[in-house]
């Protein structure tokens, strides 16, 4: 339970008699229990904050949450196209810890204090049931499409680098671990991007110089913005701007490979050059 008092969000110490600073959290220890630890950034607190957060709110839960763990809509189905990504269990931990973050963790700042906590808990009860079924819904339709891709690929030497960029496009897609970690409000639109995909594959054998061509003009703008995710994840750094542009070369795919699915909004190369450009003189 949340028996410990107020977490500050940074403590100043001294060792060896240097000033640190440090960032405190809540984190979920290997074994299956709970620890306070001060950490080196506010990055890393964050992301402890949020796995000890869930499991706080698992053991809260109690009941509930062992009968939402064994009864996930179409979870039978998700696991024969999670072949070859991940084990059945790797699958439900990502299922249920997209759950919690989209019942209980999605309105902002994390709660510091038992009254936050307990408030946190009973707003998310409510949300819990639609919160089950959109992430699974949402779930069953990604990795379906993503089974459906890759019964598509092909190892021939002349689609070899068109191939390539998209395995390379899949695993930055769908990974064990995809449900939490991709951002809450671009999720729903993995089954378009896989989609697409499709498209494109389908395309290839009429058109494959148009597809050199286009993978070319993605392929530089890619390059650019992974060396910067790069950077920011060796630096423990979010940047909004950068994680948003990331999503918008998904979209920029979409309307390069199949202009029939549409768009979230208006994208071209020569568009996402020019954000790129102000980007990095920002």
């Amino acid at each position: 339970d949340w028996d410990f008092g107020e977490l500050p969000e940074e403590v100043s110490f001294v060792r060896n008699g240097i000033q640190l600073r440090g960032y405190p959290a809540l984190a979920a220890e290997p074994d299956g229990t709970l620890a306070l630890r001060v950490l080196e950034s506010p990055a890393r607190a964050e992301a402890a904050m949020r796995g000890g957060l869930r499991r706080l709110i698992g053991w809260r839960l109690g009941p509930a949450f062992k009968l939402l763990a064994r009864d996930l809509p179409q979870f039978q189905r998700m696991t024969l196209h999670y072949l070859g990504l991940g084990t059945q269990e790797q699958l439900r931990e990502d299922l249920l810890n997209a759950i919690l973050d989209r019942a209980f963790l999605a309105d902002g700042s994390l709660p510091r204090d038992r009254a936050a906590f307990d408030s946190l808990l009973e707003s998310g009860r409510t949300r819990l049931a639609a919160a089950r079924v959109e992430v699974c819904d949402t779930a069953a339709a990604i990795l379906a499409a993503y089974h459906e891709v890759r019964r598509m690929l092909t190892d021939e030497p002349v689609w070899a680098e068109a191939m390539a960029d998209v395995r390379e496009q899949l695993a930055r897609l769908v990974y064990p671990g995809f449900l939490s970690e991709t951002p809450a409000e671009w999720l729903p639109h993995l089954p378009r991007y896989l989609r697409a995909i499709a498209l494109r594959l389908q395309k290839l054998r009429q058109a494959p110089d148009k597809d050199r061509q286009r993978r070319g003009d993605i392929i530089r703008l890619w390059e650019g913005c992974q060396r910067r995710l790069e950077e920011d994840a060796r630096r423990e750094r979010h940047d909004p701007e950068l994680i948003r542009f990331r999503w918008l070369l998904e979209e920029l795919r979409v309307s390069q490979f199949a202009q029939e699915l549409k768009t979230l909004l208006p994208v071209s190369v020569k568009r996402l050059e020019e954000h790129w450009g102000r980007m990095r003189r920002g």
